[in-house]
């Protein structure tokens, strides 16, 4: 499509960047992952990859090799949030395909609604496993765990696991588009 305004801004930015051959490698870096899902519906939810978006745009239109570098599929900002915010936490996960993730936010484990996590993890991998862009990636375990858990030879794991997974799937992708 047609370039947004931060595209050019950044295209500007570069393209006028004293002598870029004096650096070792010039590297664009963002991120656009929600920092939580307290704006996600319930559910499957695209977001888009804009910074992978920003990068495809501007990187051939400099007259330098521009490096990608980004934060994995995670916020910036890592702090915990208050206590009483990760009382009412949901159980969700993150899964990167080309252009977007696909962040599954499920319900809560306590409460009225609560739903047990093993449970969740297990049905948000079997979502997973069901989308059209699952897969696709030699040599990346993250979709393996995800297709374990599936069959019922490895556990739905816990939070810590879904994150192992989803940064395994985020870095054996990028590393596969990247020229």
């Amino acid at each position: 499509g047609a370039p947004g305004v931060l595209d050019q801004l950044v295209l500007n930015a570069l393209q006028t960047f004293p002598n870029p051959q004096a650096y070792r490698s010039v590297t664009l870096s963002g991120s656009s992952a929600p920092k939580d899902m307290s704006n996600l519906g319930l559910g499957i939810n695209p977001v888009p990859r804009l910074e992978w978006a920003l990068w495809q745009t501007v990187s051939p239109q400099v007259p330098f090799q521009l490096d990608y570098g980004d934060h994995a599929m995670t916020h910036p900002d890592m702090s915990d949030p208050p206590g009483f915010v990760m009382g009412n936490a949901t159980v969700s996960v993150r899964y990167t395909i080309d252009n977007d993730w696909i962040v599954i936010k499920g319900r809560p484990v306590s409460g009225k609604h609560g739903i047990p996590m093993p449970a969740q993890y297990r049905d948000h991998a079997k979502t997973l496993v069901a989308h059209p862009a699952f897969g696709g990636l030699t040599g990346c375990w993250g979709d393996g765990r995800i297709q374990q858990i599936v069959a019922g030879t490895g556990t739905p794991g816990s939070r810590q696991t879904w994150v192992e997974i989803g940064a395994n799937r985020h870095l054996s992708l990028v590393a596969d588009r990247l020229p």
